[in-house]
């Protein structure tokens, strides 16, 4: 009976990456889906998990519930401010998120689990996505790019989200392998830079720390070697890698695009950084509530600030710098693949930040994996 509990823990988490998107699923809507709001199946998914968690650390007696410090104080502050604001929806949600963290938290650091139920699930999973984009692709001659009713970044970062967990939870080099384009079919499939640059990030710090930690000796000549090795192959080969480069930009529309080129501002992201800079100095300390603040923002740091204020946003910093600090610290001493997983996400994370703030919508899969 207790093994059959460890299991449903995690199984349910897992659960979570179908019912946060459930409402996307299906053929495209005429009204744009709010990332941000709640379906009923994702409130009933949220319940369940909670449900499952609760009833299973009750049977087994087992209450070893735990959070960072500083991630604590985080979310006692985003409760604070939103009472401060009389906002009863923004301190449920930020309570919900705390929970959530927490269960979440508890699963990965105490649970002993049959990875291959959640290798067999996340099979599962990403063979549903597959048959949404065989059923409602994307329509890029009307100009759109959305699948079905995902928006093409939530889309997209679904790769980083099923291929880390993959990475984290199997040791098959096999299944990694398959998986890795996969991984990438993602943000290709929606031209999503955001998502592909994400991914990336978070391939080459994985390799970069897996090289640094994992294979010490010599590493200082290994990499003279390779660099050298590489620096003479992109000589001989500048030409055919010059034009990979510029078709590379071209089809992600980095060049030769009006509304989403160099020149765009962040494809018109520039426009809502300013206009939200501009509600900062009203509320400059605790901000307005976390999933409070009602103007689009596509930066989770500004809309850090302004939801959390300056002291929320300090605290979210030091938090997440304390644990890449820590994740450095415990790779040097003793060589982990799943910190090396987790830190390159992380990472990746805090990389995706700058244009989404998708890191604190913890009912969509990114946020959960985060």
């Amino acid at each position: 009976m207790a093994g059959i509990l460890s299991n449903l823990k995690p199984l349910f988490f897992l659960t979570l990456f179908l019912t946060s998107s459930y409402k996307f699923f299906g053929e495209n809507k005429t009204v744009a889906l709010d990332n941000t709001s709640f379906s009923s199946i994702q409130i009933l998914g949220i319940l369940i998990f909670f449900s499952i968690c609760f009833f299973s650390d009750l049977w087994r007696k087992n209450y070893r519930y735990e959070i960072d410090f500083l991630l604590f104080i985080f979310f006692i502050i985003g409760l604070f401010s939103a009472l401060i604001n009389f906002e009863i929806l923004s301190f449920a949600y930020t309570f919900i998120f705390f929970l959530n963290t927490i269960f979440i938290f508890s699963i990965f650091k105490f649970e002993i689990f049959n990875k291959k139920y959640l290798v067999a699930f996340l099979l599962i999973l990403t063979a549903i996505l597959f048959l949404q984009y065989y059923f409602f692709p994307v329509n890029f001659l009307s100009g759109g790019r959305q699948v079905g009713n995902f928006h093409p970044n939530h889309w997209s970062v679904f790769g980083i989200c099923i291929f880390s967990l993959i990475m984290f939870f199997s040791n098959n080099s096999y299944l990694k392998i398959l998986f890795l384009p996969l991984a990438f079919f993602f943000p290709v499939s929606v031209i999503s830079r955001g998502g592909f640059f994400t991914l990336a990030i978070f391939l080459i710090f994985y390799a970069l720390l897996t090289f640094l930690f994992k294979y010490k000796k010599n590493n200082l000549q290994s990499m003279s070697t390779y660099f050298i090795i590489f620096f003479f192959i992109s000589i001989f080969f500048s030409p055919i890698i010059s034009s990979f480069v510029y078709n590379f930009l071209d089809f992600f529309e980095i060049i030769n695009s009006t509304s989403r080129g160099l020149d765009s501002g962040f494809t018109g992201r520039q426009i809502y950084w300013d206009n939200a800079k501009t509600f900062i100095y009203d509320k400059p300390l605790l901000g307005y509530g976390i999933n409070n603040f009602p103007h689009r923002v596509h930066n989770l740091y500004l809309l850090l600030l302004l939801e959390t204020g300056l002291i929320g946003l300090s605290v979210f910093l030091i938090s997440t710098s304390v644990i890449i600090f820590n994740s450095f610290s415990s790779l040097f001493h003793h060589y982990s693949e799943k910190v090396v997983v987790a830190l390159s996400f992380v990472i990746a994370g805090m990389a995706y930040g700058y244009i989404e703030r998708i890191i604190i919508e913890f009912s969509q899969p990114f946020s959960l994996t985060f």
